[in-house]
């Protein structure tokens, strides 16, 4: 099953399809999750300018190849073994934009050296799986939540919809970090308008409205190949920045050194039987 609209207005960038020309894109793309998992499965369908839809890609390709990456035990999100073909196969063959590299020698590595007190000297080495350029991930999660607004606000007449921008991310480890839950906390009550998961999983997505008579304001939420979450709110800017004041500070132990010193952010799980981001969700 799936949801096609007859746009005449590119929902990414707003231009007039009939002056600029438009492609056929699938938000969802199919080689953003593993192979095969879209095969008779809901995505949504429309145009776009040819413009957009190349940029899109860009995005998806590097993202892709980031998400399914294995963690820093070696850990797949599933023990699927299509992911794992894709993970090695987009891994060796997608760029990061932040090292220049192929994905797979991508990985983050820091070495952080102090001194501790006087003879007492501190060497510590860090490896994390491949970083992302923050600006690279809220562009392409704020094209797909526009185009997913686009269809829930989509005016058959006009053949146009309404599309809004996104805000924070985090890694699977640390999707139980205060302002993740502090946000599934706050708006766990609004009014479900989209909550969808396909690819088998592999993509997940939750828009959601404040309820009247506040000021018009939406929270969203994307899952992506179950390794990275991103959310944001749409809509009216001050009713979001209400919500986010109630957001907790995330935690972080300060380590001294001799000159200056060294903070550290743990990680914080989010345990299954918490998980209310993506409630009533189910494959459509």
């Amino acid at each position: 099953m799936r949801s096609k609209l007859d746009n005449q207005t590119c929902p990414y960038c707003g231009r007039d399809l009939r002056a600029v020309g438009s492609t056929k894109e699938h938000v969802v793309g199919k080689r953003f999750v593993p192979k095969g998992t879209m095969a008779a499965t809901w995505n949504l369908i429309l145009k776009a300018c040819p413009e957009c839809n190349a940029r899109k890609a860009d995005f998806e390709d590097e993202m892709s190849a980031a998400s399914m990456q294995p963690n820093i035990f070696g850990n797949l999100a599933r023990p699927d073994e299509q992911l794992r073909i894709e993970a090695r196969r987009k891994g060796r063959r997608s760029i990061s934009r932040l090292t220049g590299k192929t994905i797979v020698k991508s990985p983050e590595r820091l070495q952080i050296k102090g001194q501790l007190a006087q003879g007492l000297n501190l060497s510590v080495s860090l490896v994390a799986p491949p970083q992302l350029m923050r600006e690279r991930v809220y562009a392409l999660a704020g094209m797909q939540i526009s185009a997913f607004f686009y269809l829930i606000t989509f005016n058959p007449d006009m053949k146009r919809g309404f599309c809004l921008i996104p805000v924070a991310f985090s890694h699977r480890g640390d999707w139980g970090n205060s302002v993740q839950t502090a946000f599934m906390s706050s708006v766990r009550e609004w009014d479900p308008r989209l909550i969808a998961e396909t690819a088998q999983g592999y993509f997940k997505v939750a828009i959601r409205r404040q309820q009247p008579p506040l000021a018009p304001c939406w929270s969203w939420a994307l899952e992506w190949n179950e390794s990275i979450r991103v959310i944001g709110f749409l809509g009216d800017e001050q009713s979001a920045a209400t919500v986010c004041r109630g957001f907790p500070k995330q935690a972080a132990s300060t380590i001294p050194l001799a000159e200056g010193h060294l903070e550290i952010t743990r990680e914080i799980p989010l345990q299954i039987a918490d998980d209310t981001m993506f409630s009533s969700c189910g494959s459509i």
